[in-house]
């Protein structure tokens, strides 16, 4: 029997722990506001891509390209813009959770997580074929990746940086966790050059 894989969807990950520390600095006082003028679950900031080092926002663009090149894509004459990017951190109170979503107009999203446990929330990745849904069998053994699969869990560790098409749907699980879980999240769209131009 010959099997095909077809249209499977790929997420990148790779660990850069020397951005931890300097990142979380970064992010320290704009967390420390937050919290001073409002009480919540869910301490998002605006725009924090001015703030961060070249060198982080170059590795960032750096391994996109890598992540959709070795997915066939011709991006020779493109250019990554990143488009959005700030950090969260969910209140130490627990409860700070994300429902499914996508990021439009996207093509790649990601996270890089400075701050976590083993008990901290964590990004959960839907299978993006809704058609699929519609036949659904049982699995196997749900503790066990495979195509059978319709969720990804994906465990942070500060260090981590996680690439994903941005058409895919994507949460965070309720953080019942009593220590700090800060990430930044961050979207990119590739552009002609001649568009940038």
């Amino acid at each position: 029997m010959n099997v095909t894989e077809t249209f499977s969807t790929k997420i990148f990950t790779d660990f850069h722990v020397q951005w931890v520390e300097s990142l979380i600095n970064i992010t320290n006082p704009i967390i420390e506001n937050l919290k001073k003028n409002n009480k919540l679950i869910i301490y998002h900031s605006d725009s924090i891509t001015h703030l961060l080092p070249k060198e982080f926002l170059n590795l960032v663009i750096n391994k996109s390209f890598l992540f959709f090149e070795n997915q066939g894509y011709c991006l020779k004459n493109f250019k990554l813009i990143i488009r959005e990017c700030w950090v969260q951190e969910f209140d130490e109170s627990g409860f700070g959770h994300h429902e499914g979503h996508i990021h439009w107009n996207n093509h790649v999203s990601g996270f890089y997580f400075l701050k976590c446990s083993p008990e901290s929330s964590y990004p959960i990745f839907h299978d993006p074929r809704p058609s699929k849904m519609m036949m659904q069998l049982p699995e196997k053994n749900v503790n066990e990746f495979t195509n059978a699969s319709y969720m990804l869990n994906i465990k942070p560790v500060p260090g981590l940086m996680v690439l994903f098409p941005a058409f895919l749907e994507h949460q965070f699980a309720i953080d019942v966790n009593k220590a700090p879980f800060r990430f930044i999240h961050f979207n990119g769209q590739f552009l002609e050059e001649e568009i940038c131009k």
